[in-house]
């Protein structure tokens, strides 16, 4: 025999040994690889995924989830809080991000009239309504319907709020603002449409 023959033989016995033990059964089971080590971390109880709320179905649904619980509202340090018109801040949006948008000359003044109560504030049009017609606080948004397709939610209201409280701008501040937070007493719908 020749030293290349004997370098072959053993290479060929090399390679046989290698796979044999590659061919043999394994001494570990399926599923300690796939739990893994056990920790404290591992042993908590998984939490439910909470349902999603179910969307609104109706205009009305849909302004209710819209409304924020209270709206800010300020008046000139010169006026009477008690009879003048209101006005909503500047920066009023709807709970969606959505500005609050309003259509005529809106001001929020206290009861006066026959049939109203003088513990809330209407929404007026500061015009004449009859010329001018109703106003109020307007929203419209193209929306994705439950069955997927594109709609649009268009609404107007004219409500009705209720007093939280008034802060009266301190005498060295003069001509700051009094500054009132209120909340929705009535809705008052004039128009709701979702297509």
């Amino acid at each position: 025999m020749r030293i290349g023959d004997t370098m072959k033989l053993k290479l060929l016995l090399l390679a046989l040994v290698i796979f044999m033990i590659a061919c043999q059964p394994r001494q570990f089971e399926v599923d300690d690889i796939i739990k893994g080590p056990e920790t404290e971390e591992m042993e908590e109880p998984v939490q439910a995924v909470p349902e999603p709320e179910p969307e609104p179905q109706t205009c009305e649904e849909w302004v209710d989830t819209l409304l924020p619980e209270v709206f800010g509202m300020e008046l000139p340090a010169s006026k009477d809080p008690n009879s003048a018109g209101w006005l909503l801040v500047d920066d009023s949006d709807w709970t969606d991000g959505t500005a609050i948008t309003l259509k005529g000359d809106i001001e929020f003044q206290k009861g006066r009239f026959e049939g109203e109560n003088t513990e809330l504030w209407y929404t007026r049009n500061a015009r004449n309504e009859r010329l001018y017609g109703a106003g109020g606080l307007t929203y419209s948004k193209q929306i994705i319907n439950e069955d997927g397709s594109v709609g649009m939610l268009d609404f107007m209201i004219k409500p009705t709020f209720k007093k939280i409280e008034i802060i009266t701008p301190p005498p060295e501040k003069q001509f700051d603002p009094y500054i009132g937070r209120f909340t929705i007493q009535d809705i008052g719908f004039v128009s709701c449409d979702l297509s």
